[in-house]
C-alpha cells in the first residue's frame, strides 16, 4: 500500500517529470480519498492493476464525484442488455457485450452525464448563447461537447467542428513553437532580440538599462514593453496585414523587471518565428505545431476560404434590453498573440496533448514541462508566468492556464498539473445582468464559473485556511504597505496613457491591525480579497488559493506581485502624482466648459438688450475669443463623454472597446488644439487691449475669457505631466 504522498509524487513524476514534483507534493489536495481507498479500488478491480500510475493517481478523486452518474450509466447499460435479450433479433440494435463495458467507456459516459448537467445549468443561469467544453485526463479526451447556439441571428446550432476565435490562447501555440525551436537547438532563448530581428525593429532600451531583451523575456511577459493597450486590432474584419507592418511598442522598463501582460511580447515572438523559419508566421506554426498535433482546423490569418469564414462562430453582445446580437470580430493585427481560430474538436486534441504523460511532437524534449512549470521557481521576477502560459489558482489547486478575450467571445485553457487534468471552455457571448451565480471570488465570468464547477466536481475543493504567521515575521521589504496601487505597466510616454484600462484602474490596499492585507479590485470586479502572512514569506488568500508578494521598485516605492485573473505587478501611486493632477485638469476643463456654455445664451441675451461688445476695437477680439471658448467647451464635453464612456466600458468588461477608445483619443487631440488656440487668442486679446487706448476698456467679461484661456492651457499640461518622474 502506498501513501497519499507517494501516490501524488508518483503521479506527478510520471506525468510532468521531476521539475514539477515539488509543486504537486507541496500543493496537492487529495479531494475525496486516501491511499487505503485507492488500494481497495485497485485490489477490487475497479481500476486495473496494470493501469499506469498516472491514471491510478489522477482518477482517485472520481468515484465520489461521479458515483451517481456511474450508477445511471451502468443501469442504462444493463437495461440495454436486458432489452436486447427480449427484442426480436431483426429489429433490435446490436447490444453491448459485457466485456465492452470497460472502465474507460463507463468513465466517459459518467463524464458526459456530469458535463451535460453542469453546462445546461450554466447556460440557463448565465444566459450565454453557446458554449464548447472539453475535458482531458492523462492524455485522453474524456468528453468534448458543443452546446447552444452558434449565431442567434441565423439560428445556427453550435457544433464541435465550428471554428472558434481563441484570442489570447494563440499565445500558448506560439510559445510551443518557440520552445520547440529552442529544444531542437535552432533558437537560443537567451539570445539578444537585436541579433534575431532586422536592425531597427527592436525598440531602444530605457535610459540606464543595459539588460539585453531576449525571447525568454517575451515568453514570460517581462520584456518591459509599454503594454497600455494589451493588444492591437483593426476596426473591421479585413485581411490580416504582415506581422512586420505593426511596429513594436516602446520599452518603458528594464527587461526582466516584472511581468506585464499584453500582446507585444508574443507579437515579437511571431517576428522571431518568421525570421528563424524563413516563412510567414502561419506557415511556421503549421509546420511546427498544427500539423504535428493534428490541429487541421487551425487558421491564424484572415481571410480563410469562404466555407471556413461562414462557419466561424461570431461573438455576441447584448442590447440595452438584454437581447443578444452577433458582432463582427475585428482583425487582430498582432496575430501570433491573439488571431488563432480552432474548432472545438481540435481544442480537445490540443488539451489531450498537453496532459499526455508521454508528450510527443513539439511538446517532447521537456517543452511541455517548461510550458507547465512556473517560471518564478528559477526567476522570481517572472512571478505568475510560465514559458508560454500563466500560473494561477482555482479552488486551492495550482493551475496553469491561458485566457482569451475578443469582443463577445471568451475562451479558457486550464491544466491542473497535479492530476493531469485539462479543461477547455469557450463561450460566444456575455452573461446576463441577472441571475444568482458567481465564482468563489465573486466574479461573474461564465468561463470561470464553468471551470470552477467542473474542477470542483472532478477533483474537489482544496482550499484550506493558511497557518497564522505574524506580519513581523516577514522581511521588511516583503511587507505590503497600505495605499492606492495601480498596474505598473501604465505608460508614461504621452497623454493618451490615461485612456487605457490600466491608467485609471486603481486597487486600494489596506493593512489591517492583525497584519492581514485587503485588496479591493477596480469597479468592484470581485469582492475584496483578504490575504494573511505566511511562513513562505508571502501573503496567502484567506480560505486558500492565490499568493501575493511585496517588493520595492527601482524608485523605492512598494510593489505587489500576484495573480488577479492575470499575472500582475501593482505599484503604489504616490500622493498628488500624475493621475490626481490629471483628474484635476479634467475637473478644471469641465468647469470651464460649463461656464463657457452658460455664457453662450447669456451673450445672446446681452446682445439682444444692446449691451454686447461693439464690432470694432477689442470687442472683435472678444467675439473671436468667445467663439473659441464655445468650440473649446464643446470639445471638452465630447472628450469627457468619450473618455468616461470608454472607461466605463473597460471597467465593466475588463476589455478594450474598439469603438470608444479612438473616439476618446480623437477628442483629446481636438481639445488640445483648441486649448492652444484659446491661449493664442487670449494673448492677442491682451496685446490688443493694451495697445488700443482709444477703444472701450476691457470689461470684467474680458478677464473671464482670459481665465478661460488659461484653463485651456491646463489641458496641455497632462502631456508634460506624464513625462515627469514619479513624485514621492
Amino acid at each position: 500500500m502506498v501513501t497519499c504522498d507517494q501516490t501524488a509524487e508518483r503521479a506527478t513524476e510520471a506525468t510532468l517529470g521531476p521539475a514539477l514534483k515539488a509543486m504537486a507534493v507541496g500543493h496537492r489536495a487529495a479531494p475525496h480519498g486516501c491511499a487505503a481507498g485507492i488500494a481497495r479500488r485497485i485490489g477490487a478491480g475497479a481500476i486495473p492493476s496494470d493501469m499506469p500510475t498516472t491514471y491510478r493517481a489522477a482518477s482517485h478523486a472520481w468515484p465520489r464525484a461521479l458515483v451517481a452518474p456511474l450508477r445511471v450509466a451502468l443501469a442504462i447499460a444493463a437495461l440495454a442488455l436486458s432489452a436486447s435479450a427480449l427484442a426480436q433479433p431483426d429489429l433490435s440494435p446490436r447490444a453491448l457485450e459485457p466485456e465492452e463495458l470497460d472502465a474507460a467507456t463507463v468513465q466517459r459516459a459518467a463524464a458526459r452525464f456530469e458535463l451535460d448537467t453542469i453546462v445546461y445549468d450554466a447556460l440557463t443561469a448565465t444566459g450565454v448563447p453557446g458554449a464548447v467544453v472539453a475535458i482531458a485526463l492523462g492524455g485522453e479526451v474524456l468528453v468534448a461537447e458543443a452546446y447552444g447556439t452558434a449565431d442567434v441571428a441565423a439560428a445556427r446550432t453550435l457544433t464541435l467542428d465550428d471554428p472558434l476565435w481563441l484570442a489570447s490562447l494563440t499565445k500558448t501555440l506560439t510559445g510551443i513553437a518557440v520552445l520547440d525551436l529552442a529544444a531542437r537547438g535552432e533558437l537560443d532563448l537567451a539570445a539578444p532580440l537585436d541579433t534575431l530581428l532586422p536592425p531597427g525593429s527592436v525598440p531602444a532600451a530605457p535610459a540606464g538599462d543595459d539588460t539585453p531583451l531576449t525571447p525568454w523575456h517575451l515568453l514570460t511577459h517581462t520584456s518591459g514593453f509599454d503594454e497600455r493597450l494589451l493588444g492591437t486590432a483593426a476596426f473591421d474584419a479585413g485581411p490580416s496585414p504582415p506581422l512586420a507592418s505593426l511596429a513594436l511598442p516602446p520599452r518603458v522598463e528594464a527587461a526582466g523587471s516584472g511581468p506585464r501582460y499584453g500582446n507585444a511580447g508574443h507579437h515579437a515572438l511571431g517576428l522571431v518565428l518568421e525570421a528563424v523559419s524563413g516563412s510567414n508566421a502561419e506557415a511556421a506554426l503549421r509546420d511546427l505545431v498544427f500539423d504535428q498535433l493534428g490541429l487541421d482546423s487551425a487558421r491564424l490569418f484572415r481571410p480563410a476560404d469562404d466555407a471556413y469564414e461562414a462557419a466561424t462562430v461570431p461573438g455576441h453582445a447584448r442590447e440595452a434590453g438584454g437581447a443578444l446580437r452577433p458582432v463582427t470580430t475585428p482583425t487582430v493585427l498582432d496575430a501570433t498573440a491573439g488571431g488563432l481560430r480552432l474548432s472545438g474538436r481540435d481544442a480537445a486534441t490540443l488539451l489531450a496533448a498537453l496532459t499526455d504523460p508521454e508528450p510527443t511532437g513539439p511538446l517532447a524534449n521537456d517543452v511541455r514541462t517548461a510550458l507547465l512549470t512556473p517560471a518564478a521557481r528559477a526567476h522570481p521576477e517572472a512571478a505568475g508566468t510560465t514559458l508560454g502560459m500563466a500560473e494561477g489558482w482555482l479552488l486551492g489547486h495550482e493551475v496553469v492556464l491561458q485566457a482569451g478575450d475578443l469582443p463577445g467571445t471568451h475562451s479558457l485553457l486550464l491544466i491542473v498539473p497535479a492530476y493531469a487534468l485539462g479543461l477547455f471552455v469557450h463561450v460566444n457571448g456575455p452573461a446576463g445582468e441577472t441571475g444568482a451565480w458567481e465564482t468563489a471570488d465573486g466574479i461573474r465570468d461564465p468561463r470561470w464559473w464553468l471551470a470552477e464547477r467542473i474542477v470542483e466536481r472532478f477533483v474537489g475543493d482544496a482550499r484550506e485556511a493558511p497557518p497564522a504567521v505574524p506580519a513581523s515575521a516577514l522581511p521588511a521589504d516583503g511587507r505590503v504597505e497600505s495605499g492606492v496601487y495601480r498596474p505598473n505597466r501604465v505608460a508614461r510616454s504621452g497623454p493618451e496613457a490615461f485612456l487605457t484600462l490600466t491608467g485609471l484602474a486603481q486597487f486600494p490596499v489596506r493593512v489591517e491591525a492583525d497584519g492581514s492585507v485587503v485588496v479591493v479590485t477596480p469597479a468592484d470586479a470581485s469582492p475584496p480579497r483578504r490575504y494573511h502572512p505566511s511562513a513562505a514569506g508571502a501573503y496567502v488568500r484567506a480560505g486558500g488559493g492565490d499568493i501575493v508578494a511585496a517588493t520595492r521598485g527601482p524608485d523605492g516605492e512598494p510593489r505587489i506581485h500576484g495573480w488577479l485573473g492575470l499575472p500582475v505587478t501593482l505599484e503604489r501611486v504616490p500622493p498628488l502624482e500624475r493621475l490626481e493632477l490629471l483628474l484635476a485638469c479634467l475637473l478644471a476643463a469641465a468647469v470651464a466648459a460649463l461656464v463657457a456654455l452658460v455664457s453662450w445664451p447669456l451673450g445672446a441675451w446681452f446682445r439682444w438688450r444692446g449691451r454686447g461688445p461693439r464690432s470694432s476695437g477689442p470687442g472683435t477680439s472678444l467675439q473671436v475669443l468667445r467663439w473659441a471658448a464655445r468650440i473649446q467647451a464643446l470639445a471638452v464635453v465630447a472628450w469627457l463623454v468619450a473618455t468616461f464612456r470608454a472607461f466605463d466600458v473597460a471597467q465593466r468588461s475588463l476589455a478594450l472597446d474598439p469603438t470608444w477608445w479612438p473616439a476618446a483619443s480623437a477628442a483629446l487631440a481636438v481639445v488640445t488644439m483648441t486649448g492652444l488656440t484659446l491661449v493664442m487668442v487670449g494673448a492677442l486679446l491682451v496685446l490688443s487691449g493694451a495697445r488700443d487706448r482709444r477703444g472701450p476698456p476691457l470689461r470684467p467679461r474680458a478677464a473671464f475669457h482670459v481665465v478661460l484661456g488659461l484653463a485651456g492651457l491646463a489641458l496641455v499640461v497632462p502631456s508634460w505631466v506624464w513625462r515627469l518622474p514619479p513624485w514621492s
